[in-house]
């Protein structure tokens, strides 16, 4: 790009300055090798302000650390790194002009060529000032194009969807192998929420500080250094693996209540633990899938960024209510806070079960 290669001769320039090449004006031989120094050396290169007086007329030139204010005309490119080019009434540049780490203020000069502002960021974008057609690095507004905001939207629904399968995944998992434990958290958590969402916060807090305090009291001791070793990877997994399960556990907990609360209106006969997990899950992943087609729609984007926001603190809260109740069962060891066995609602068992193909009589 026209830009990058601006952006290389500037540092070029700044670069010929710090090594003494020319105090306030250097003019190196046009026979270097590399492209972009040697159109660098056979520009004037000037360190500090530089003020080109009306009716002066000067060729191309660089100047770094300083402002250039123009009230003649610069025959070829301006390029300033470091300050900030300004177009005073007259003025005229009739090449490129590029800014780096500035901006360009016009007070009713012209640029005849290509003119661009560029930040740290290297974004920028056309405006006009008293008809002088620039580039502001200041101005830029990602993605306002309808292209890019469809763009976005797809990527995040694609992040989105492969979240919810792999949240999906570990679920089917763990009900697979360790179904009574995550029952056992899901229904500590609908038996004490208060308390688990209490102590979840806490924990969330504390996480921090133990971890730091564990490092310290294994470090003082000999026979602790080598646990050190192991505690130190250890510990945030198993932080991150208690949180996965209060989430799953909570998203079960979500599913097996709105099944309980929808079965007269849709007779939900052959419900399980993995249409409850699913279900749950599915309920916590619709809003932001949700979010990010309302936000490929211009004047709808500001309700999806919104409701982006809304959803991941719902599911913080989610998660970290269900760490809660996963160390107050004890990752599912311990029924102390378990709630009562829900009403039996005619449907458990494994699902798509038949109490008539299997010679049962009907309730």
């Amino acid at each position: 790009m026209r830009t990058d290669r601006w952006i290389g001769r500037g540092v070029v320039a700044a670069l010929l300055l710090l090594a003494g090449a020319a105090p306030t004006r250097a003019q190196a031989p046009a026979t270097d090798a590399a492209g972009d120094a040697a159109a660098v050396a056979r520009r004037d290169i000037f360190q500090g302000d530089r003020t080109v007086e009306a009716g002066q007329t000067v060729p191309e030139l660089v100047v770094v650390g300083g402002d250039l204010r123009v009230k003649g005309t610069v025959r070829g490119d301006a390029v300033v790194v470091g300050g900030d080019l300004v177009l005073e009434p007259g003025g005229l540049v009739q090449g490129d002009a590029v800014v780096t780490g500035g901006e360009i203020v016009s007070h009713g000069g012209h640029v005849r060529g290509e003119v661009r502002v560029v930040g740290g960021g290297g974004a920028s974008t056309v405006v006009h000032v008293d008809g002088v057609r620039h580039v502001r690095h200041d101005a830029i507004a990602h993605g306002h194009s309808p292209l890019d905001r469809i763009g976005r939207g797809l990527a995040g629904l694609a992040a989105t969807i492969a979240l919810g399968l792999v949240l999906a995944g570990l679920g089917a998992v763990l009900v697979f192998y360790g179904r009574p434990y995550l029952e056992t958290v899901s229904d500590t958590l609908r038996g004490s929420m208060l308390r688990s969402g209490a102590t979840g916060l806490a924990a969330g807090f504390l996480v921090l500080p133990a971890l730091v305090v564990a490092i310290v009291a294994l470090a003082v001791s000999v026979i602790g250094i080598p646990l050190l070793i192991a505690f130190v990877p250890l510990y945030p997994l198993a932080v991150a693996a208690a949180l996965a399960f209060g989430l799953l556990a909570a998203a079960h907990a979500i599913g097996e209540r709105t099944a309980e609360q929808r079965r007269k209106a849709f007779d939900l006969r052959y419900r399980n633990s993995y249409a409850y997990l699913f279900s749950g899950l599915g309920m916590l992943i619709a809003p932001l899938m949700a979010a990010h087609l309302i936000g490929m729609v211009g004047f709808l984007s500001v309700i999806g960024t919104l409701l982006k926001v809304v959803t991941w603190a719902v599911i913080w809260v989610v998660a970290t209510f269900g760490f809660g109740a996963v160390i107050l069962s004890r990752a599912g060891t311990r029924r102390t806070f378990v709630a009562p066995p829900p009403p039996d609602l005619g449907f458990e068992g494994e699902p798509f079960f038949d109490p008539a193909a299997s010679g049962e009589p009907h309730a």
